[in-house]
C-alpha cells in the first residue's frame, strides 16, 4: 500500500526507521515479559538520534520530498512496525522454547550450519505464513463481497489477470525473501537483524534512485551515510571502534576536537562525491548506451529496421520539447516541471484529460478544465498554449497490441478515408486505448463534463468499418458537452473549429469512368499524395496540383511532378507562401520560367526550393534561385500495410481486411518477389519471373478495376500496393520510381530495371525526371553493361546500395518539415520520430567509428553543425561524441531524431588526467589529447570539414590550425604517442594531411570562383580559418561551395 500511494524511495526511506521500532518493542518485551531492565542506554539513544537525523535529511531532500504522501508514510510505518513486531515476537518464542528445554534443532548449540538455518527458516516461514493467511483471507473475502465499481466480476480474477507473469514472479521472490529473512533471524538477534535491514534499505534507496532516476542530492547521500553510521552505533553499542575513538577524543580538554573530527569526516565524504561523480550530471562514455539519453530526448534506434519490417512498429518515447512532455505507457508519466528538474518521474496518473485536435478548445469549454489529479494530454502545441505542463503522447506506442494499431501506423491512408473526421477518430482511439491499457483509469475530453472509466460499452466502435463517422458506431459521448449537435451527433462548436485552418494534398476526387476506361490512372500520383498526408494533422480537401495554390489560404506540402506544366498562381496567392512547403518538385526549365517570380520571392522570404531531380536543381541554380536536391518525399513512407484476402484470381483484386483477420508475416516470413511494370522482361531470369512466389502488378489503374473511378477505389489500389511491399515483399523488381522509393523507405530491397533505349513506364529517362533518384536502388542497366547479377533470388537480398543517400534525404525532409509546428507535432504523435536509419545494415568496414568534438556555448552555430554533418556524410554509422559542459543534448537533437548516433557528453578535465600525465604541464588545450587517450578515435575541430573516409589503418598523428590549436588528430586508445607529444619528444609528421587555410584564403575559397584548391582530393579534410569561417559569405560554384554546401546531411539549410 505504501508503494501504491508514494514513490519507491519514500517507502524505503520510512522503513529505515525499523531499528527504532525494534528497539522500542524490545524494551517493552524486556519490561513486561522478561521482567528485566528495558536495555535502552544513552549510547543507543544517541545512535537513534543519528538514525532519525540521517533519515530526515534523506526524506526532505529535493526530488524525494515532493513524492511524500500521508498515506504512503502511514502504510510504510505500519509495515516497519509489523516487521519489527514479528522479529521481536519470534525471538521471544525462541527464547522461551530454549529456557523450557524444548528440543529445537541447533537452538542451544551456539552455532548453526546453513542446512540447519535453512530448515529452521522454512519451518518458521510456514508457521508465520499460516497465521498471517487468516486475516488476509478475511480481508480478501470482504473485498470480494463489497466489490468495486471499476472492476467487473471477481476482484481475485482481475488481480490474477492484471498481474500476469510479473505478478507470479513477485509472489515467488517475495516468498523467498521472507524465508531467507526468517532463516537469518534464527541466527542473530532482532537488533542485528534490523541493522541488516538498514543496510538493505540503503542499498534499495540507491538502486531505485538509479533505476527510476529519482534524484538524490548531496544532503541526501550524507543523510544515508549518517543513518547507516547510526545503525552501526546502535547495534553494537559501546563495542564499536567508533565509540572507542569517540571516548578517546572526549577525554581531552579541548572539546572542539569533536567538531573538527566530524567536519573532517564530512569533508572527506564530500570530496568522494565530487571525485567519483555521484551527482548524475556526469556520465562516463564507457558506460554509454543510447538508451541512457532518453531523458534528454534521445533514443536507441539500433534495432528499428528489423522491428519496422516485422510489425511496422519500433518502440520509442518521444523527446520532450518546449513546455510539454511525452507519455509512454511503458514508463511513468513525467511531472509538469520535468524540463527544469531533470525529468523526475512520478506515479502514473489514473485520470486523463484528452485533447487530440490540432486547434484550441472552444472558449466556452474552458469552464471545465483539469483538476489537480488529472493529466492533460494534448497532441498539438498550438492547441494547448493556455495549458502549462500538458503532456504529449505517442499513439503508435499507446496502441500497440490493440485493434487500433494499424489505424495509427497507417494514418496517412485513414486521413484520406476520413478527411475532416479523422481527428474525431484519433480522440476516441486515444481515450479507448488509455482505458484498455490502464484498467481502473478514467478519461474525459478537455472541456467535457462526463468522465468515462470503462471502455466495454464502446467496444463496437470500428474506425475501419466506414468512411462515414456515423457508420462506425462512434462513441459520441466521448466528445463531451451538451451543446447543439449536427446530424452525426458531433457538437457544432467542434465542427466550427475546422474552419480556422485547412490542410490540403494534391490529387483528385472521383474521376469519370470515361477517362479511366480509355487511359487509366497512374497510382504513383496517389502514392505521392500519401507522402504529403503523412505529415498533416488531417485532410480538409484534395486539390488539383496545377491549381493547388489558387485562392487557397491553408497548409500545403508540394510534392509533385510538374514536368513542362506550371502551377497557376495569382498575386493574391503570394500572401500564403509561409504555409506552403515547396519541398519536392520536378519541373523543367519551361515550367520554372513560368513560375520564376513566385519562386524567387518564395526562396527569398520562406525557404529554399526542394528539387526532386538534379536536373531541376541545376536549372534553379542556373537562374540563381536558391534550391537543393531533395529527392522525393515518398522516401518518408512508413506503413504497416493492410491484411489482404487471398481468394481473388488477380492479387490486386483482393479485398482489404480488418487488421484482426490474420497475423502479418515477420521479416523472415516475407517471401514474395513483387514485380511492377518491368520495362525489359528479358533481363529478369525465368526462374524469377515465373517463381511461385512472384506477384505481378501494374502501377496503372485500368478501367476494369472495381471502383476505379472513385476516390477510395483509387487510393485503395495504391494502399494495396504499399501494403504488399510493406508486409509481403522480400524484394521489389520495378521500373517505377514511385514503386521503388516507398519500398526502399520501408526497408525493402529494390532492383530497378532500366531499358536499353532509356525508356521508363512514365516516360523517357533522358529528360531528367528521375535524375539523382536511381542511385538509391540496385540497378540493372543494359545500356551501360550492368546486367542481372542477383541469381534466382532464393538467398538473402542485400540492402539497397543507396540507403545512406536515402537517409540523408530523409534527414533533410525532417529538418525542413519540423519547422512547421503542425507537422512536427503530427510526426511525434504518430511515432514517426526518430527516423529509422536505413543504412544501419549497410556496414562500412575498415573505417573509423568514433569521432570527438569539444564545444562550448559559443560554438552552437551552423558552421559547427556542418562540421558534424561532414563526419556523418562519410561515416554514417559512426558515433560522434560532443564533449561539452554547457551544451545540452536538445541543442543537437535533430541528428538523433534523424537516426544518427550523436552523444552530448560532459567531461571533467581533472578526472581525465591519469598517472601518466601527472608530471606534465596539462592545460585546457590538452583536453582533446586526454579524451583520445581515454577513448581513442578522431578529434575534429569545429572549423574542420572532413572530405573523405578515414580508414582504420590511418597513421597516428595530428595537424594544427594556424593558431596552434588542433585541427584534426587521430590516435588509438592509450597511445604512447599522445604522451610523447605532450612531452614534446614526438613531433612526427603523418603521411596524411589536412588543408589549413589562412583567413585570406578562406575568404577567397568562399568568394572567388577562380580560386582553386589543388590538394582537395588528396587530403583528409579542410580546416577553415575561424574568423573567416564565422563570417563567411559563400558564392555558388566556389571551392568552399563544393566543400561546405555540397557535402551535407541537412541540405535544405543553405548558406550561399
Amino acid at each position: 500500500m505504501g508503494f501504491a500511494f508514494g514513490s519507491a524511495s519514500v517507502v524505503q526511506v520510512i522503513k529505515l526507521l525499523e531499528p527504532i521500532e525494534t528497539l522500542l518493542l524490545a524494551a517493552i518485551f524486556n519490561i513486561y515479559f522478561f521482567r528485566k531492565p528495558h536495555g535502552i542506554t544513552w549510547k543507543k539513544a544517541f545512535s537513534v538520534v543519528i538514525i532519525v537525523l540521517g533519515t530526515s535529511m534523506l526524506l526532505v531532500q529535493k526530488g524525494i520530498g515532493k513524492h511524500v504522501n500521508l498515506y504512503s508514510v502511514i502504510f510504510a510505518l505500519c509495515s516497519g512496525l509489523a516487521m519489527a513486531a514479528r522479529n521481536v515476537v519470534k525471538k521471544r518464542n525462541l527464547f522461551l522454547a530454549s529456557t523450557k528445554g524444548n528440543n529445537i534443532k541447533g537452538i542451544n548449540s551456539g552455532f548453526y550450519g546453513w542446512k540447519t538455518a535453512a530448515i529452521n527458516g522454512l519451518v518458521n516461514f510456514s508457521s508465520v505464513t499460516a497465521v498471517a493467511a487468516i486475516p488476509a483471507s478475511i480481508f480478501l473475502v470482504s473485498a470480494e463481497i463489497i466489490g468495486s465499481s471499476q472492476i467487473e466480476g471477481s476482484i481475485v480474477i482481475w488481480m490474477l489477470k492484471s498481474a500476469g507473469k510479473p505478478g507470479t514472479e513477485a509472489v515467488f521472490f517475495h516468498g523467498l525473501y521472507n524465508m531467507f529473512s526468517i532463516a537469518v533471524l534464527t541466527l542473530i538477534s532482532a537488533q542485528s537483524h534490523s541493522l541488516l535491514n538498514v543496510g538493505k534499505r540503503i542499498f534499495n534507496v540507491l538502486s531505485v534512485a538509479i533505476v527510476f532516476r529519482e534524484p538524490i542530492t548531496r544532503n541526501g547521500y550524507f543523510g544515508l551515510c549518517l543513518a547507516a553510521f547510526g545503525g552501526i552505533l546502535y547495534t553494537y553499542g559501546s563495542d564499536t571502534v567508533i565509540f572507542r575513538v569517540f571516548r578517546n577524543i572526549t577525554r581531552g580538554r579541548n572539546q572542539i576536537r569533536i567538531i573538527i573530527f566530524m567536519l573532517v569526516l564530512f569533508s572527506i565524504f564530500s570530496l568522494i562525491i565530487n571525485k567519483n561523480g555521484i551527482d548524475d550530471n556526469l556520465k562516463g562514455v564507457d558506460n554509454y548506451s543510447p538508451k541512457s539519453y532518453i531523458d534528454n530526448g534521445m533514443l536507441d534506434y539500433s534495432n528499428a529496421l528489423d522491428d519496422n519490417q516485422n510489425s511496422g512498429y519500433f518502440p520509442l518515447t518521444l523527446p520532450v520539447t518546449d513546455s510539454s512532455e511525452i507519455i509512454s505507457l511503458t514508463q511513468p508519466i513525467m511531472n509538469s516541471n520535468a524540463k527544469q528538474t531533470g525529468l523526475v518521474e512520478t506515479k502514473k496518473s489514473s485520470k486523463y484529460l484528452v485533447w487530440m485536435f490540432p486547434f484550441p478548445p472552444p472558449l466556452n469549454w474552458y469552464k471545465s478544465l483539469s483538476s489537480i489529479e488529472e493529466t492533460i494530454i494534448c497532441a498539438y502545441s498550438y492547441a494547448c498554449t493556455e495549458f502549462k505542463g500538458y503532456s504529449r503522447i505517442n499513439l503508435r506506442e499507446l496502441t500497440i497490441g490493440t485493434y487500433f494499431y494499424n489505424y495509427i501506423h497507417d494514418h496517412a491512408y485513414h486521413k484520406i478515408r476520413h478527411t475532416k473526421d479523422f481527428p474525431y477518430h484519433i480522440q476516441a482511439i486515444t481515450m479507448l486505448a488509455l482505458l484498455q491499457n490502464e484498467p481502473g483509469s478514467c478519461v474525459r475530453t478537455l472541456g467535457g463534463e462526463n468522465e468515462f472509466c470503462d471502455n466495454s460499452q464502446h467496444q463496437s466502435y470500428d474506425p475501419y468499418a466506414s468512411v462515414f463517422l456515423n457508420s462506425t458506431n462512434y462513441p459520441y459521448p466521448y466528445l463531451g458537452g451538451n451543446e447543439n449537435t449536427d446530424k452525426n451527433h458531433v457538437p457544432l462548436v467542434l465542427r466550427s473549429m475546422f474552419a480556422s485552418e485547412n490542410f490540403a494534398i494534391w490529387g483528385a476526387e472521383d474521376i469519370p469512368f470515361s477517362f479511366m476506361s480509355t487511359g487509366g490512372y497512374n497510382s504513383g500520383e496517389d502514392v505521392q499524395s500519401y507522402a504529403s498526408a503523412t505529415w498533416l494533422p488531417f485532410i480538409s480537401e484534395i486539390r488539383s496540383k496545377d491549381v493547388a495554390l489558387v485562392d487557397y489560404t491553408g497548409y500545403y506540402i508540394a510534392n509533385s511532378f510538374l514536368g513542362e506544366g506550371a502551377m497557376t498562381l495569382h498575386e493574391s496567392d503570394y500572401g500564403n507562401m509561409r504555409n506552403v512547403s515547396m519541398i519536392s518538385i520536378y519541373s523543367t526549365e519551361k515550367s520554372i520560367s513560368a513560375m520564376e517570380e513566385y519562386l524567387r520571392r518564395y526562396t527569398k522570404d520562406v525557404e529554399a526550393f526542394g528539387a526532386r531531380s538534379t536536373l531541376t536543381d541545376r536549372v534553379m541554380k542556373g537562374k540563381k534561385i536558391k534550391s537543393y536536391f531533395s529527392a522525393c518525399l515518398t522516401l518518408t513512407t512508413d506503413m504497416q500495410g493492410a491484411v489482404l484476402a487471398d481468394q481473388a484470381e488477380y492479387y490486386i483484386q483482393n479485398e482489404i481486411l480488418k487488421p484482426n483477420t490474420r497475423k502479418l508475416p515477420s521479416p523472415q516470413e516475407k517471401t514474395k518477389i513483387v514485380l511492377v511494370d518491368v520495362v525489359d522482361r528479358k533481363v529478369v531470369p525465368d526462374s524469377v519471373w515465373n517463381s511461385e512466389n512472384a506477384i505481378h502488378f501494374r502501377a496503372d489503374i485500368k478501367g476494369t478495376y472495381k471502383d476505379c473511378g472513385t476516390k477510395m477505389g483509387r487510393y485503395g489500389y495504391s494502399y494495396k500496393l504499399l501494403s504488399t511491399y510493406a508486409n509481403q515483399a522480400k524484394v521489389i523488381i520495378t521500373s517505377r520510381i514511385h514503386v521503388g522509393l516507398p519500398a526502399a523507405a520501408m526497408g525493402v530491397p529494390v532492383i530497378f530495371i532500366e531499358a536499353a533505349n532509356g525508356g521508363l513506364p512514365g516516360g523517357q529517362q533522358r529528360v531528367g525526371r528521375v535524375e539523382g533518384l536511381l542511385d538509391i536502388f540496385h540497378r540493372v542497366e543494359p545500356l551501360h553493361g550492368k546486367n542481372w547479377t542477383f541469381g534466382d533470388l532464393s538467398g538473402k537480398i542485400p540492402p539497397n546500395v543507396g540507403n545512406h543517400l536515402a537517409d540523408r534525404y530523409r534527414a533533410s525532409f525532417w529538418h525542413r518539415l519540423k519547422k512547421t509546428h503542425f507537422y512536427e507535432d503530427n510526426a511525434r504523435t504518430f511515432g514517426m520520430i526518430p527516423l529509422q536509419r536505413l543504412g544501419q545494415k549497410n556496414i562500412m568496414k575498415g573505417i573509423k567509428e568514433n569521432f570527438h568534438f569539444v564545444l562550448s556555448t559559443g560554438d552552437l552555430c551552423w558552421q559547427t553543425q556542418r562540421a558534424i554533418e561532414h563526419v556523418f556524410f562519410f561515416h554514417p554509422n559512426s558515433r560522434v561524441f560532443v564533449h561539452s559542459n554547457v551544451i545540452q543534448p536538445a541543442d543537437l537533437q535533430v541528428f538523433v531524431e534523424s537516426g544518427y548516433d550523436l552523444v552530448v557528453q560532459q567531461y571533467d578535465a581533472d578526472s581525465l588526467i591519469e598517472d601518466v600525465f601527472l608530471k606534465l604541464p596539462i592545460n585546457k588545450s590538452h583536453v582533446p589529447f586526454l579524451l583520445l587517450w581515454k577513448y581513442g578515435g578522431v578529434f575534429v575541430s569545429k572549423n574542420t570539414l572532413i572530405t573523405k573516409e578515414i580508414h582504420d589503418d590511418t597513421e597516428e598523428g595530428l595537424v594544427l590550425e594556424e593558431d596552434g590549436s588542433l585541427a584534426l588528430a587521430n590516435f588509438n586508445k592509450g597511445s604512447k604517442n599522445i604522451v610523447d607529444h605532450l612531452k614534446l619528444v614526438w613531433l612526427h609528421k603523418p603521411s596524411w594531411n589536412v588543408t589549413v587555410l589562412a583567413e585570406g584564403d578562406t575568404v577567397k575559397c568562399a568568394e572567388d570562383v577562380t580560386w582553386t584548391l589543388e590538394e582537395l582530393d588528396s587530403n583528409l579534410a579542410v580546416s577553415l580559418h575561424p574568423s573567416g569561417f564565422s563570417s563567411i559569405n559563400i558564392l555558388i560554384d566556389t571551392t568552399c561551395y563544393k566543400v561546405v554546401e555540397e557535402i551535407c546531411i541537412f541540405c535544405d539549410e543553405l548558406h550561399w
